[in-house]
C-alpha cells in the first residue's frame, strides 16, 4: 500500500512540476514573438525596428560579457536599459521563460562564432 502511495505521489509531482521545465524549443518561440522584431531572429538587431530603437546587437561584445544575472536582470526588469526598457517578469514572463530567453541568446552567441 504504502508503494503504491510513493507511485500516485511521484506521479502527481512529476506532472505538476512539468511546466517548470523550458525548453530549447520554447525558448526561442518566446524570443522570437518577445524578442525578434527589435532584435531580430538571429539577435544582429538589423531590424527597422531595432535601428530605430538603437536595439543592441546580442552577439556583440558588450552583451557576450554580460554575466547570465546581468543579462536575467537586463531582460526581466530592465536594469541598465534605458533606451527602451524591458522589464518582462512584470508583463507576463516567468522567472523561468526569462532565464530560458537568456540560454536562448547564449545559443545564438554560439552560433555567431561559428
Amino acid at each position: 500500500m504504502f508503494r503504491q502511495k510513493s507511485a500516485v505521489v511521484c506521479f502527481f509531482a512529476l506532472v505538476l512540476f512539468q511546466p517548470l521545465r523550458l525548453s530549447a524549443s520554447d525558448a526561442a518561440a518566446i524570443f522570437k514573438d518577445k524578442c525578434s522584431s527589435c532584435h531580430g531572429i538571429d539577435g544582429a538587431a538589423k531590424t527597422a525596428a531595432g535601428k530605430k530603437l538603437g536595439a543592441a546587437d546580442l552577439r556583440s561584445k558588450q552583451v557576450v560579457e554580460m554575466s547570465d544575472e546581468e543579462m536575467f536582470e537586463t531582460i526581466g526588469r530592465g536594469v541598465e536599459h534605458k533606451k527602451y526598457p524591458h522589464s518582462f517578469l512584470y508583463t507576463g514572463l516567468t522567472e523561468q521563460q526569462v532565464r530560458g530567453l537568456v540560454a536562448h541568446i547564449r545559443e545564438l552567441q554560439k552560433a555567431d562564432r561559428k
